[in-house]
């Protein structure tokens, strides 16, 4: 099953109401992001008190246990206000060229700290490949979001999670998405999991703001993704196949060397 995130044409082909809309869209993340950084510093106090009272508790006590679950609601709520505040620090920041390769280099030294011990990372990187036109946060952004979500999917059993960089060319670029034209090709990255893999329902849905088919998760980090490309003029598809893994690919316009 493939899914595939694609944006229109330039931005002067658009009607009135769709460019409307986008800066509306805009405005709302704006403010969403201003909400959530209020937020955060309410969540921290909670949080504060929350400690301490488990720090003067017996442990074990019925109250101990609620303080433990007060910490546990902070945290989560912190993961959607993360997710709203990392839109808002993306909109206020002109983009800059990144080095792909060296980016995701740094997103995986960040992972490999926590990565557990059945989950091994391997990566095929073509020896040159151009820079591309977004912030490094951004891209760093974005590759966390899809390797903590490879990795979750292998977490029970174990498996390998490949990455991939290469360098497609313009006109490659046109004939696999006919509506675009990148003049100077695309910086592919892939990333390909031996994880659960997903029903074709859940691939529809899985950039839903919310929807998550985790327990625990809070059904943004995908949405944030497309989110990022998007803005950034990028593609992103999912190729996935239950019990075998999936694979998100991410097209990066490149810049002219």
């Amino acid at each position: 099953m493939k899914s595939e995130i694609k944006r229109k044409k330039g931005d002067p082909d658009l009607p009135e109401g769709v460019r409307a809309n986008r800066d509306s869209s805009t405005d709302y993340i704006m403010v969403a992001a201003g909400i959530a950084h209020d937020l955060n510093n309410v969540l921290s106090t909670i949080s504060g008190y929350a400690e301490m009272m488990q720090d003067d508790l017996p442990p074990g006590s019925p109250a101990e246990i609620d303080a433990g679950k007060i910490l546990t609601g902070v945290s989560k709520a912190k993961l959607l206000t993360g997710e709203l505040l990392a839109l808002g620090k993306y909109n206020a920041h002109p983009e800059k060229a990144s080095d792909v390769p060296w980016i995701l280099q740094e997103t995986i030294d960040f992972v490999k700290a926590g990565l557990p011990d059945n989950i091994i990372i391997k990566t095929d990187t073509q020896s040159a490949v151009p820079m591309v036109q977004a912030q490094p946060v951004i891209l760093f952004r974005i590759f966390l979001n899809i390797i903590k979500n490879a990795i979750r999917s292998m977490e029970e059993k174990g498996g390998t999670l490949t990455l991939k960089i290469h360098f497609l060319t313009a006109e490659n670029v046109k004939n696999m998405f006919y509506n675009i034209f990148e003049p100077n090709g695309c910086v592919i990255v892939a990333f390909g999991d031996t994880g659960t893999g997903m029903e074709p329902e859940v691939i529809n849905r899985i950039f839903d703001p919310y929807y998550t088919d985790k327990p625990d998760g809070t059904g943004l980090g995908l949405m944030v993704v497309r989110r990022l490309i998007a803005d950034i003029r990028g593609e992103i598809t999912v190729e996935s196949k239950v019990n075998e893994g999936s694979e998100f690919t991410v097209y990066l316009p490149a810049v002219a060397d």
